[in-house]
């Protein structure tokens, strides 16, 4: 048995995934969609 960390194991997988942290997605989609953030 292979062992995995929990972070990277429970880690979401897209944007819809997070929950709870609305601010922080919004930052992120605003820096992604401006180019922002590579």
């Amino acid at each position: 048995m292979s062992y995995q960390v929990l972070a990277r194991k429970w880690r979401p997988q897209t944007f819809a995934d997070v929950v709870g942290q609305e601010h922080v997605l919004t930052a992120l989609a605003n820096g992604l969609s401006l180019g922002r953030i590579h």
